[in-house]
């Protein structure tokens, strides 16, 4: 009968756990990103992810269809563009991409806010209904954000690579 009383209480102490992990112990060290389903390595180039992608005018592309917008590390702005490396990546609703063509542990566009609080708890910040995931301590610098529309799906997504 004492064992069937503590079991609960390891349930309840591996939840708590888990939920601290997600929302306190998220970094962008521990982020998984995926281009085309692919898992991205740092630091990351159009030209290291391969035959077929390519970049212009801040548009990463595979294949001459669009897959995210870019930014660039400063470090690299002087190199021709397939060869800078890629500070963050950034995919909307409208941007005429594929909803899966940018991955960051399996959240994409359209999946569901639940899902996203599952994954990375809850946000460091939220403003203008943007949510903001931030390393501890910083104030202004997000690794990861995500928009939402009103059925609570992901419309919006910008994830540091760098």
């Amino acid at each position: 009968m004492v064992v069937l009383r503590r079991v609960p209480v390891v349930f309840a102490l591996l939840a708590m756990l888990l939920l601290t992990a997600c929302s306190d112990g998220l970094t962008a060290d521990k982020l998984t990103v995926a281009i085309n389903g692919n898992t991205v390595t740092k630091p990351l180039t159009a030209e290291k992810l391969g035959a077929g992608y390519s970049v212009g005018s801040y548009l990463l592309k595979y294949n001459g269809e669009p897959v995210a917008g870019v930014t660039y590390t400063e470090k690299t702005a002087e190199r021709e563009e397939n060869k800078r490396e890629i500070r963050s990546l950034v995919i909307g609703a409208n941007s005429g991409a594929e909803n899966a063509a940018l991955s960051v542990d399996g959240i994409t566009l359209g999946s569901d806010m639940s899902v996203v609080l599952e994954a990375f708890g809850e946000p460091s910040a939220k403003e203008e209904e943007i949510w903001f995931y931030r390393e501890k301590g910083s104030k202004d610098e997000s690794f990861l954000g995500l928009k939402f529309d009103d059925n609570e799906k992901v419309t919006w997504l910008y994830v540091r690579v760098e």
